[in-house]
Formats: structure tokens, C-alpha cells, sequence
């Protein structure tokens, strides 16, 4: 019997990737996400790489407490267990805090990020089996924040919190807790953020080329395999690490304020 994944987002950037990278280790997948033509293209493309295997999707959007409530629902009749839970799910919106339409769109941006990654991850946790992994798919934007992404800092910050939680609770059922904070990919999202960045972060920020995301999603899942918690790839992300660790808080802050953008007043 094959092992099994489930991956919120998968279908398409990084959890696609993730998916396909899996699915040539001979795991069964389920893929959760929104756009049902997306989930179709996505199954067709990792069946057509591993005959072997199966694969299964879901049109569910995470922010959807009942959606999210039924589907999980649905996976724990039709499965026994899965062995790989992937948190994934996740859009990039940039705008000043003050810029956002309403705060039902403030709030859409939390649900998704935050919420629904502590939802994926409640509802998941039952299904999981000794042994088994959790993958958290962070940013390096969860360890500062820049203006333009505060709510997207908010969300990755908190499920970096989240994520060493969840290490220690699941400690005892020996299941093995990662926490990918990443730099910039090469995916849709990042094809999106670019498209609609305002010329002031363009202008100071000075974005180098992305990482493909397959080979993030190799470099991931070796770590995965590895136990290693913590997965940073990006050199700017253990830059930025290395100067809050090493520097006192307000040098690393000073530091930190001379390479990040801010808007124009």
C-alpha cells in the first residue's frame, strides 16, 4: 500500500512541486484547493509521472470552516491515515495596511494565511500516523516585517510560532514537525506579487532571481526526510537570521531598516 499526502494548494506552484516531487517516491496524494479546472490539470500531470500511484482531489477553500469541516470529513471515511500533511494554502497581497478596501479583505488575507493553515492543521493531526510528517511552508517575511506585507507578516509569523508548537505537542506521538521559511520562488504567486508590487519596494528591495520551485521542493522534502525542523534555502533568509542572532536588537533593527523599503510619505 502506498503512503499518502495531503497537500493544501497543491495545485499548482510550490504544492504542485511538492506533489510531483512525492509522487516519484511512490506516495498517493490528495490535493485540496480552490479552482476545480487547476485540481484536474494537476492530477493529470502527476498521474502521467508515476502510473503507480493515485492521485485525488478536492475542491475546498481553506478559509471555509464548513467547507474545510466536510472535506476532512469526507478524506477520513474514504482513508485510513495519511502519512505526509503539507500546509501549503496561501496568497501574497501587497498594499499599506491603511490601503486595504475593508477589513472583510484585511480578514480574508488572516483567514487564508493563518487560519486556515491552523484549520488544515487541526483537521489533519487526527489522520496522522506515528511517525508521520507535517510540513509548514513559511517565509522569510514570518521573521521581519516589511511595509506593504504586514498582513502577510502577521500570517508567517504567526505560523512560525505555530508550527514550534505543534513540534512539542506532537513530540510524543513521534511525528515529525518541519517549518520551511522561504525566499522568493519561482511559482504564480510570485509571477502575481511581481505584476502588482509598487514601484517604491521594486525600486529598494532589489528581488533577485527566484529559486525554481522544483528544486526548492527537493531541497524541502530532503530536509523533511532529514527531521530537521527548521528548512531555510534562501541565503537572504539566513542572512537575516544570522544578523537578529548575532547583533544586539536595536543594531539588528537599524540594520534591517536600511535595506528594507519604505513608502513614499
Amino acid at each position: 500500500m502506498n503512503k499518502i499526502a495531503l497537500i493544501t494548494g497543491g495545485s499548482s506552484g510550490l504544492g504542485l512541486e511538492l506533489a510531483g516531487q512525492l509522487v516519484r517516491k511512490g506516495y498517493d496524494v490528495l490535493l485540496l484547493a480552490r479552482d476545480e479546472g487547476r485540481l484536474q490539470a494537476a492530477k493529470a500531470s502527476l498521474e502521467a509521472l508515476n502510473s503507480r500511484i493515485n492521485v485525488h482531489t478536492f475542491v475546498c477553500d481553506v478559509a471555509d470552516e464548513q467547507a474545510m469541516c466536510s472535506t476532512f470529513a469526507t478524506i477520513s471515511r474514504r482513508f485510513e491515515a495519511i502519512d505526509f500533511l503539507i500546509v501549503n494554502a496561501a496568497i501574497a497581497t501587497i498594499d499599506l495596511l491603511g490601503d486595504y478596501k475593508s477589513l472583510q479583505e484585511v480578514n480574508r488575507n488572516l483567514k487564508i494565511n493563518l487560519l486556515g493553515a491552523v484549520s488544515s492543521t487541526y483537521l489533519g493531526i487526527p489522520l496522522l500516523r506515528r511517525g508521520a510528517h507535517v510540513l509548514f511552508i513559511s517565509s522569510g517575511f514570518g521573521l521581519v516585517g516589511a511595509a506593504g506585507y504586514s498582513l502577510y507578516a502577521a500570517s508567517k509569523g504567526g505560523l512560525n510560532n505555530f508550527a514550534d508548537a505543534i513540534r512539542r505537542e506532537l513530540l510524543p506521538r513521534q511525528v515529525h514537525v518541519h517549518l520551511a521559511c522561504l525566499g522568493d520562488l519561482d511559482t504564480p504567486m510570485y509571477a502575481g506579487e511581481l505584476e502588482h508590487m509598487p514601484a517604491w519596494i521594486k525600486a529598494k528591495m532589489g528581488r533577485g532571481k527566484p529559486m525554481p520551485a522544483g528544486q526548492a521542493a527537493a531541497a524541502i522534502l530532503k530536509g523533511c526526510f532529514r527531521r530537521q525542523f527548521r528548512i531555510n534555502l534562501s541565503s537572504d533568509v539566513k542572512l537575516l537570521i544570522l544578523v537578529q542572532k548575532l547583533l544586539p536588537q536595536k543594531l539588528s533593527t537599524y540594520v534591517i531598516d536600511r535595506v528594507l523599503p519604505f513608502p513614499p510619505v
